[in-house]
């Protein structure tokens, strides 16, 4: 898929979620900028809530992308959560991370399924 229609992908589902406010920006990741501990990851987003700013960085791979962007958007749209749990100020806890990525997961399958029909 094109970056063009990635982008285009997230500003639809940026309207979906609510966050029409910020400014999002999808990019191609950097080789090795996602993978971790040996664990691939799709995507990462990095924002600036004071600044209403998000750049979502995505791997060029075979993958739903449409989910991917679904995923990351969610986690912005859950920001407010984080921030309330002090996160924005203090590093998150392992069991934190696994609720909120859990969360995530199945917001953004809910999200997808329902947007089918």
């Amino acid at each position: 898929m094109k970056l063009q229609a990635i982008r285009k992908l997230s500003k639809s589902w940026q309207k979906t979620l609510g966050l029409t406010d910020w400014k999002i920006s999808v990019v191609w990741a950097k080789p090795d900028m996602l993978d971790k501990d040996g664990e691939v990851t799709y995507a990462q987003i990095e924002y600036d809530a004071h600044r209403l700013e998000a750049t979502i960085h995505i791997r060029k791979d075979e993958h739903d992308y449409e989910d991917t962007i679904i995923h990351e958007l969610s986690h912005l749209f859950l920001f407010p959560l984080e921030n309330a749990a002090g996160f924005s100020i203090k590093p998150s806890t392992d069991q934190w991370e696994t609720a909120m990525e859990q969360t995530v997961n199945k917001l953004t399958k809910i999200l997808k399924e329902n947007s089918n029909g």
